[in-house]
């Protein structure tokens, strides 16, 4: 089993708190940077009270330029990817960040129409992928699609790149998630090796996006994954489970 946990928001983590629930043990987390010098500050610091705490980076733009990866970004924003050769990363790959806010129905019209228009950069970013990958570890993370639309936001396959896929059952009214979570065994068949993120613990980045009301529906996540053979776990996030209590920390290193 490996576990890895997303940092989207350090600044708002309990450091502190982190370091005296591991005591000895360790994780791994990759923390949001927007450069180089940003991620290793946030190695310094977390370092400072949670010595025993791995780290990757998880690149990010400003906001005004789309926040994450994608066919759609410009190139010289895919060059700033540069700044973290030799680390481990995690690169979402979704397209720009929509200027409405979250909601179901902005969301599902927001991936239909970057379908339809496609990026002019998909070759320009998968080469820039594929050339990182040499010198470290790169998670390629995305939506549960078929791969013939993440292709065409620049989803790349290779012999150093993992694939993370979003489980997320907050996104849907409970009487639907078991209608979700059995057709989405189906693409864990096509997708045996890949991570498998569950969610969400917290917000994420529109700051208004559904959560777990309690640690049951985590735990009913987590064995289903179990019991489809998953074995690479992600848990978004950990700021969220400092904020909830160690019983959530205590259930996903256990895993």
């Amino acid at each position: 089993m490996s576990t890895l946990y997303w940092c989207e928001f350090p600044e708002e983590c309990d450091w502190k708190k982190l370091g005296r629930w591991l005591d000895s043990d360790t994780i791994t987390i990759y923390v949001t940077s927007n450069s180089r010098k940003e991620f290793d500050d946030w190695v310094k610091r977390i370092h400072k009270y949670a010595p025993t705490v791995k780290l990757g980076v998880w690149p990010t733009l400003s906001k005004e330029k789309g926040y994450w990866f994608s066919s759609f970004t410009k190139k010289k924003e895919i060059d700033k990817l540069e700044e973290f050769r030799g680390l481990d990363m995690k690169i979402d790959i979704e397209p720009p960040i929509p200027k409405k806010s979250y909601s179901l129905m902005t969301a599902f019209s927001w991936l239909v129409l970057n379908y339809i228009k496609g990026g002019n950069n998909r070759k320009y970013l998968q080469d820039k992928i594929l050339s990182l990958s040499k010198d470290s570890k790169v998670i390629v993370s995305g939506f549960p699609l078929p791969k013939f639309i993440l292709e065409r936001w620049g989803w790349i396959s290779g012999k150093n790149i993992k694939h993370n896929y979003m489980l997320y059952t907050s996104f849907f009214p409970k009487f639907l998630r078991s209608i979700y979570r059995w057709k989405y065994k189906f693409f864990i068949k096509m997708n045996k090796d890949a991570y498998y993120a569950i969610g969400l613990i917290g917000v994420g980045i529109f700051r208004n996006e559904p959560v777990y009301e309690n640690i049951k529906e985590m735990k009913k996540d987590i064995e289903f994954l179990k019991k489809n053979n998953v074995n690479n776990f992600v848990i978004f996030r950990i700021g969220a489970i400092l904020e909830k209590g160690k019983e959530w920390l205590d259930e996903t290193i256990s895993l």
